[in-house]
């Protein structure tokens, strides 16, 4: 039923069409049944207002308006691929994404600049990274201290050695050598000790600590 050209809209009840091709706004106060197909020319401002509700073998428009909660065969909760797996599925707390995600920025509502995310949610402005501290001590036994910003409980590896050791009189069979650390918590340092069973004078350690925030 193609309307006249002069007509832009129709009201009438119940109808049956085999078509309807709409070249105006039309309107309609009843159920409305196409068998065929019903047709927006594209070329044309074109509204179709229906009380109640439509019946259509097939709809071609440009545009549709409402919430679509009603249209079957839409599932608004998910997004899937052309085979359709479904990738991404909303939920209670958010949405679950099964594959690569590729943005141009990731950002989230909590945090500062200073912060990253980590792979749990939250975020953290911890400095993670290694800082590498090291020295040359004189003395049976002397101390190595954190750097600016760690603390004792930081530390996750340290090494002494011995540069230098100075015997008094002849090596025999009951001359030791020593060069070993410990963890001054109490103090908030590391002991080293180093020396000899027979010295004439202090002996010298190289010493190197790694240190990560924890």
């Amino acid at each position: 039923m193609p309307l006249p050209n002069n007509r832009r809209s129709v009201n009438v009840g119940n109808n049956v069409f085999e078509n309807l091709y709409v070249y105006g706004d039309c309107e309609f106060d009843k159920d409305v049944t196409i068998n065929g197909q019903l047709k927006y020319d594209e070329l044309s401002l074109v509204r179709l207002t229906v009380t109640d509700k439509i019946t259509a073998g097939i709809v071609t428009a440009t545009t549709y308006y409402g919430d679509g909660s009603n249209l079957s065969g839409v599932d608004s909760t998910s997004l899937k691929d052309n085979e359709g797996t479904v990738i991404v599925q909303a939920e209670a707390s958010g949405a679950v994404v099964v594959g690569i995600v590729t943005a141009t920025s990731f950002t989230t509502s909590i945090g500062t600049s200073e912060q990253f995310l980590k792979a749990d949610g939250s975020v953290d402005d911890t400095d993670y990274l290694v800082t590498v501290t090291y020295g040359t001590n004189t003395g049976n036994t002397t101390y190595a201290y954190p750097p600016s910003g760690y603390a004792i409980g930081d530390l996750i590896g340290f090494i002494p050695s011995r540069r230098t050791g100075h015997f008094s009189g002849g090596v025999d069979g009951n001359d030791s050598i020593y060069c070993y650390y410990s963890i001054d918590t109490a103090n908030s340092r590391i002991s080293i000790t180093c020396y000899l069973s027979e010295q004439r004078a202090q002996p010298t350690v190289n010493w190197m600590a790694l240190w990560r925030k924890s």
